[in-house]
Order: C-alpha cells, then sequence, then structure tokens
C-alpha cells in the first residue's frame, strides 16, 4: 500500500517547455482565446481524470483544447481510440482531436508525461504548464487546477508561465524519440 501511495503521488519529471510557441507545428495557434493543448497516452489510467478535469474547465470558461494522441508508427488506427478518445469526441464543441505519430508533436513541445498541459496566450507566450490533478488518476480542488482556471480568464496576464507537477505515465518511450 506505501509503494502504491508513493507511486500515485510521485509527478513524472518534465522538460520546460518552450516559453514561445514553436514557429512549425501543425497544431494552429488561437489569437482570439487562449491556446489549450494537453497531450495523453490512449492507454494511461491516470490520465482519465485530467481529461475529465480538462473538460470541467473548458465548459466553464467557454474555452477549447486540442487533445493530442500519441500514436507509435506502427499503430493501427484504432490502437488510439480507446476511453479517452472516446471521452473526447464526444465533446467535439471544446475539443479537437488529433494523432501525434511517433510523438513528433509532444517532443516539439517537450511533453514527456500523459496529461501535460499546457496553455498559450494570444502573444504566443507559454502562460501554464503542468497537470491538473493532485495525484494519479485522482480528481479533486488542486493548485494546477485553480492556476488553469485564472490563466484561462487573463491569459496575457502575468510575466512568468505557471509551472505545476503532471502525474501520468510515459507519454512514449525513449526508443521511440526521434529528436
Amino acid at each position: 500500500m506505501l509503494a502504491l501511495g508513493a507511486y500515485e503521488g510521485t509527478p513524472s519529471h518534465e522538460q520546460a517547455a518552450p516559453l514561445l510557441w514553436p514557429a512549425t507545428t501543425e497544431v494552429k495557434l488561437t489569437r482570439q482565446q487562449p491556446t489549450v493543448l494537453m497531450f495523453v497516452h490512449p492507454h494511461c489510467p491516470c490520465t482519465l481524470a485530467s481529461l475529465e478535469q480538462l473538460l470541467d474547465v473548458l465548459t466553464r470558461h467557454d474555452a477549447q483544447a486540442t487533445l493530442v494522441v500519441y500514436e507509435p508508427a506502427d499503430a493501427a488506427p484504432e490502437w488510439t481510440q480507446g476511453a479517452l478518445w472516446q471521452l473526447a469526441t464526444q465533446h467535439a464543441d471544446r475539443v479537437q482531436v488529433v494523432r501525434d505519430p511517433n510523438a513528433q508533436l509532444a517532443q516539439r513541445f517537450r511533453a514527456a508525461t500523459s496529461g501535460m498541459c499546457l496553455v498559450y496566450g494570444a502573444g504566443e507566450r507559454l502562460r501554464f504548464a503542468g497537470g491538473l490533478t493532485i495525484s494519479r488518476g485522482h480528481r479533486g480542488a488542486n493548485e494546477g487546477l485553480q492556476t488553469l482556471e485564472q490563466v484561462l480568464t487573463d491569459a496575457d496576464g502575468g510575466d512568468a508561465a505557471q509551472r505545476f507537477p503532471v502525474f501520468g505515465c510515459a507519454l512514449y518511450s525513449a526508443e521511440n524519440e526521434s529528436g
């Protein structure tokens, strides 16, 4: 039980996300409102709580997000279409779902953990980077979630991006990295 508790409460290691929106990316920066991205591994059981938290926030703030779903190069298309994909597509008015073959987008944004959420303001500056749960797979109030709500209210306020721990499974393995 102690080991399980320690695992659930231990955040993953994340690299610092780019402070400015990457110059080349398939995902479009939204100028009218904050651009919200969540990177997910479709088989991570921890991430369902993160996505549910995100959907709640998007609804309260009349906002939208892009769910970036990792897909190994050799995977069949249905490999990505599990519970996370199904939940996101049920909310197509709030969430655009995109496949991320071989984690190219995840690497460009330096996201290594499923459930990593990034928010960029209209000025292309990173405003938020981190997780939305208090531990792996557990919903509920937490500082990251509260800060995301503040950032969506005023995406270009403040000088520094707010960073919070991410609790989830590895997005992709080191042998899949292609730089």
